[in-house]
């Protein structure tokens, strides 16, 4: 059994996107850091922002940073 969490919809804007995002990062953080393997058999993580093999902050903020950019620039072309 695999978790994975998906959410779907029309976020309001790029704000929205960026709180919405560390709404996420705060609850994985205080929910599952350091006892998530507890829970589960033969973990594997996919982790584009390769905060879980490194633990470094700065890379997973110029990830971020990065899809943040991303983000603008489609709102920007897609607007509404």
């Amino acid at each position: 059994m695999g978790v994975t969490i998906h959410f779907e919809g029309k976020v309001k804007g790029a704000t929205a996107y960026s709180l919405l995002i560390d709404e996420l990062r705060e609850f994985a953080a205080r929910h599952f850091s350091g006892r998530i393997q507890f829970f589960f058999e033969g973990l594997k993580v996919e982790d584009e922002g390769e905060f879980w093999n490194t633990s470094d902050e700065n890379i997973l903020t110029e990830h971020i940073h990065r899809c943040n950019e991303v983000l603008k620039e489609m709102l920007a072309k897609n607007p509404g």
